[in-house]
């Protein structure tokens, strides 16, 4: 499969004000990033509190998003859970079967931290399925070289990766490692963006894509209205990005899209409910007064 360029939310889990899985609020968010024109989705990754969620949660948030999309976008998934890589071959099998296009292997995730490209290869020979990769940060922080990238992506079964080194020349040497292959490589990393698009990436998948979808997509295709020049769109998103890290996230973005009119709560398990106060509210508030999503202020 080919994997579309453009801009990928990494999907944030909404909750319940009782912290369970709102698989409604799943919905009502997956509706609004396609109407806002994303090509994709990753789900079960860092943003989404993938390691305060049970199994059974991921997968069932897995078949709602397949089911609700009906093929309209791809989603890719996390897929490598477990302590040993036989367990983590079946964790993946498990995610492909939910109907998502690809299981994503988490480089933080593999038992041995100095045999990752064996560890991938393994997976690879063993589920049959297409295949992503993602440096998750936590709970290790583990990249590739641009030579391991291109010998995963020579196999031709891994389709997506998202690189988080925040090395824009790291990021360039793994773009031209890949080239030719199926592998398509999305920037992590909002600042290395504007540089990234001028050598081959194909687009964003981080999370000033889960609050700004349409500025963040007008930067990645070059598409901007009379008066506006990348520079400024580039830098309403830095600000945007900068408030919303300042003020807990993800509980930030999740009442930035509150205000967007997406109907679900601020509730995370990854940070304490108690640590988003009035003052981080009141704070994004007054961002909010002057802040176009649909263009530049």
């Amino acid at each position: 499969m080919r994997i579309p360029a453009g801009v990928w939310p990494v999907f944030l889990t909404p909750y319940l004000e009782d912290s369970t899985v709102d698989l409604a609020g799943v919905e009502a968010l997956a509706d609004f990033y396609l109407s806002a024109g994303v090509e994709g989705f990753f789900v079960s990754c860092l943003s989404s509190e993938v390691h305060f969620l049970t199994e059974e949660e991921r997968l069932a948030i897995n078949r709602r998003m397949v089911s609700h999309l009906s093929g309209k976008v791809p989603v890719v998934a996390g897929g490598n859970f477990g302590d040993t890589l036989s367990e983590q071959v079946e964790s993946m099998k498990r995610v492909y079967d939910t109907g998502v296009n690809a299981s994503v292997v988490f480089l933080s995730h593999l038992p041995n931290a100095d045999h990752l490209v064996d560890q991938a290869l393994e997976l690879a020979d063993r589920v049959d399925a297409p295949l992503g990769i993602y440096e998750c940060p936590l709970p290790v922080h583990r990249l590739l070289s641009p030579d391991q990238v291109g010998t995963l992506a020579q196999t031709g079964r891994f389709v997506f990766m998202k690189e988080t080194s925040a090395d824009l020349q790291m990021y360039r040497a793994k773009i031209e490692a890949a080239k030719g292959t199926p592998l398509t490589i999305f920037q992590a990393n909002l600042p290395n963006l504007p540089m990234s698009l001028e050598t081959g990436c194909p687009g964003m998948c981080g999370v000033i894509g889960n609050v700004c979808p349409e500025l963040t997509d007008r930067l990645c295709k070059g598409n901007f209205e009379s008066g506006e020049t990348r520079q400024k769109v580039f830098e309403s998103l830095v600000a945007l990005h900068t408030l919303m890290k300042q003020h807990t996230y993800p509980s930030s973005a999740k009442y930035i899209l509150q205000k967007r009119g997406v109907n679900i709560t601020t509730q995370s398990r990854s940070v304490n409910p108690r640590l988003f106060l009035d003052e981080n509210r009141a704070a994004i508030d007054e961002f909010l007064k002057t802040f176009r999503f649909d263009g530049v202020h």
